[in-house]
């Protein structure tokens, strides 16, 4: 089934399909950071102690976004889906069985690759669906399915908590995944790779992501999502501690959570509408550029309430930048090599995820003030914006002369 047999109302039937699977994959990425109080307390230890399991879903999802693309290109997008909720389902049910930390943590690594095999086979799939005049923009908003399922994870995760115990946490994600199992065996075609489809599966591997033309560009993503998912993680992980630095009271500072939050509603709606006219390397590198400068802007002598709008509005481009780790992908790549390419650039973010998260920690530790830290996130936000300007002048070359790249153009396509 092809983009152009598509009616307008199955496609809005099969992205929301995917965004939904989305959301379910955010919900289940961040239930366990949640449910490790009450698990520390029931079982007798610290929260430290659930290191292992919370990194191992970071490997498992790094794992997962880079088999996303070679096991697609064996067995189809649908199947890749399906069984990569099928694994999710069955190891979230699972981690309701763990009586030990690293039991927990050998489930979480599955968990982890379940979740990591959704994102590239589902925002491809979207936008193979429709019409280049909306693909970047279906990218967006598929990938916004995870800040929603973070979002809903923090509304539901809480009373689930406080009502039913931690358990109940990992039992309403993987009903949530069930379901959706059986909505998605229903409904989810698996739009064929177009031309030459045979050459596009043996060439689906990582080593389409480096032939003439695209070498560069993908380093260049590679580099942009890695920074990006730096700075993000270092505000997801500590900004309530920065805040408490800045002079706000504990319960304001909680507010920080809510402010990425926002963040993230904000930039996928501005990035989504937007896109439909300028495509997606313009306003993520504007969203951007504004990131930079508020950061760099907290280096000023300037009032608590300044900091925090400066703080909001950065959040607002960093998190632009994590939806381009999915959405860029799709018009740098050929059709066949999309797949991977989302894959291998979620999975850079991924790393630098990790990466950011413990440099933060690193540096509070080591008696860094917040102030200087977040000023300082404006040196990878500023490389990170340098990556996407070539990424996209190479877009527009190519553009302009098919034959000086053989990439997709990343400029407006409407």
């Amino acid at each position: 089934m092809t983009s152009s047999s598509l009616g307008s109302r199955s496609s809005v039937l099969i992205t929301s399909l995917l965004f939904l699977t989305i959301a379910v994959d955010g919900y289940d990425a961040i239930s366990l950071a949640f449910a490790v109080p009450s698990l520390a307390q029931e079982w007798g230890t610290t929260p430290a102690a659930f290191t292992f399991p919370l990194a191992a879903s970071n490997i498992g999802a790094v794992a997962g976004y880079m088999l996303s693309g070679p096991v697609s290109a064996r067995i189809g997008r649908r199947a890749t889906i399906l069984g990569a909720v099928a694994l999710l389902t069955l190891a979230t049910f699972a981690t309701v069985l763990a009586t030990t930390v690293p039991l927990m943590g050998v489930i979480r690594l599955v968990t982890g690759v379940g979740l990591g095999a959704v994102l590239p086979a589902s925002v491809s799939l979207a936008a193979d669906l429709v019409t280049r005049t909306w693909r970047d923009s279906v990218s967006v908003v598929v990938t916004m399915g995870l800040g929603s399922g973070s979002i809903l994870g923090g509304l539901i995760g809480a009373r689930l908590l406080a009502s039913a115990g931690w358990q109940a946490v990992f039992w309403f994600g993987g009903a949530l995944s069930t379901v959706l199992f059986v909505l998605l065996w229903w409904r989810l075609p698996d739009a064929p790779v177009a031309a030459a489809a045979e050459e596009g599966r043996q060439r689906q591997g990582v080593g389409a992501l480096f032939r003439t033309g695209l070498r560069t560009s993908t380093l260049l993503l590679w580099a942009f999502a890695f920074l990006g998912s730096t700075v993000s993680y270092s505000l997801v992980s500590w900004l309530p501690t920065f805040l408490l630095e800045f002079g706000f009271s504990p319960s304001t500072a909680a507010l920080g959570t809510s402010l990425l939050g926002m963040g993230v509603f904000v930039s996928g709606v501005t990035l989504a509408i937007w896109v439909r006219r300028a495509g997606a390397a313009f306003p993520i590198m504007v969203l951007l550029g504004i990131a930079f400068l508020c950061l760099a802007a907290t280096a000023l002598p300037i009032s608590v309430v300044l900091v925090l709008t400066l703080l909001a509005l950065s959040v607002v481009g960093i998190n632009s930048a994590s939806i381009g780790q999915s959405t860029l992908p799709i018009s740098v790549y050929p059709q066949a090599a999309r797949t991977t390419g989302v894959g291998f650039t979620t999975a850079a973010g991924r790393i630098g995820a990790i990466a950011g998260s413990s440099a933060g920690g690193l540096l509070l530790a080591l008696g860094v003030p917040a102030g200087t830290i977040i000023t300082l996130l404006a040196v990878p936000t500023g490389i990170a914006f340098v990556c996407l300007f070539v990424v996209a002048r190479r877009g527009r070359r190519a553009a302009l002369d098919p034959a000086a790249e053989s990439s997709t153009a990343l400029p407006s396509e409407a």
